[in-house]
């Protein structure tokens, strides 16, 4: 018997139709599923996943006041107040995308662990 993953000639790839024709069927499976305490822990861990993120978006207002309060309003320019805000929304665009290609290629729930 052939061993199917020496085989060239197959593929283990799904074709374009396949897959969508699978999603459609587990979306459809999800919406009308009857709901249960696993929608409101869905909903309990992504609304927590909000919150951080915006949590640490938000955080930057603080922490100018704060380098106010310290160093005075003259010594910080506006561009450096712009660098310090701008900077906070690059880190997360940037990091959104680099765990989402990790997720997709190794599994959200490995990327989950390795991101706390």
């Amino acid at each position: 018997m052939a061993n199917r993953k020496n085989n060239p000639s197959e593929t283990n790839s799904i074709s374009s139709n396949d897959f969508l024709a699978q999603r459609k069927k587990k979306l459809t499976e999800f919406d009308n599923a009857k709901f249960s305490s696993l929608h409101i822990r869905a909903c309990l861990v992504a609304s927590a996943g909000f919150f951080t993120d915006g949590y640490s978006l938000h955080a930057i207002s603080f922490v100018l006041l704060m380098l106010d309060y310290v160093y005075g309003d003259d010594n910080l320019t506006a561009s450096a107040r712009f660098m310090l805000k701008s900077s906070i929304r690059v880190g997360a665009v940037v990091g959104h995308l680099l765990f989402g290609y990790y997720a997709d290629k190794y599994g959200r729930k490995k990327v989950i662990v390795m991101n706390s």
